[in-house]
């Protein structure tokens, strides 16, 4: 449960993700700049409207940091990478 409210470029950020209507977005910025507190606002919303949020990180260790805080899915890209070169989905074979 946040007991803090977001900073102004976590609202932005959250903002930016419920409006954009894009299937794929990005929150890019250093470490401890609160992409993963404003990620959550947004899958929190997202969750309470039936819809489903797929985090994905830079790094294994991005993804555990991520895999924290939002809900939904997580994925490291490197994971979903050999994945697609493989041929498979994260859910089963694709068609």
């Amino acid at each position: 449960m946040r007991t803090r409210p977001l900073d102004e470029g976590q609202l932005a950020v959250a903002r930016r993700f419920i409006a954009s209507g894009r299937l794929v977005d990005a929150a890019i910025g250093p470490a401890g700049a609160g992409k993963t507190t404003a990620m959550k606002v947004f899958a929190d919303a997202v969750n309470i409207g039936g819809g489903r949020v797929v985090a994905l990180a830079p790094s294994a260790a991005a993804a555990k940091v991520l895999s924290g805080e939002p809900r939904g899915a997580r994925r490291d890209c490197g994971e979903v990478r050999r994945r697609l070169h493989a041929g498979s989905h994260p859910r089963g074979p694709t068609a």
